[in-house]
């Protein structure tokens, strides 16, 4: 490393700064929309509330969002609800059902179909393997 730092024809391989530059106005509107969503998650959110709180169109709200956090927003919110309500799951002994409602699902078998997406388990199956782990 030392011989390297000496080289005088060495060239730089990459930019120091590898992160995607960020507006201030973007990072306000992000912070709204962190905001908006841990609050409202339990709740039906209107892509158009949200998009009228960051001061945007619904199409441009949509293409922020996913210019911003690399997939469209009812994919995020999903996300949120579920990790949410794995925590819900671990840390309460509340029955399934009022957790999926509690986390913004209107129906069981929609939460089910998520909850099995992103955590390869059911609820039951979750809270179950969870607590065995600390048993």
């Amino acid at each position: 490393l030392h011989h390297l730092s000496e080289d005088t024809e060495a060239q730089q391989l990459s930019k120091l700064d590898h992160g995607k530059r960020v507006s201030l106005e973007s990072q306000d509107r992000m912070g709204l929309i962190f905001n908006f969503i841990s609050v409202n998650f339990g709740r039906k959110n209107s892509l158009k509330e949200i998009a009228t709180l960051c001061h945007l169109t619904e199409p441009s709200f949509s293409r922020f969002f996913s210019s911003n956090f690399q997939k469209p927003f009812s994919s995020y919110l999903n996300e949120y609800r579920i990790s949410q309500a794995s925590r819900l799951l671990i840390e309460t002994h509340d029955p399934i059902t009022q957790i999926a409602f509690a986390c913004g699902y209107e129906s069981l078998s929609l939460f089910y179909t998520q909850f099995r997406k992103y955590k390869a388990l059911s609820p039951k199956q979750y809270r179950k393997a969870y607590k065995l782990d600390f048993a």
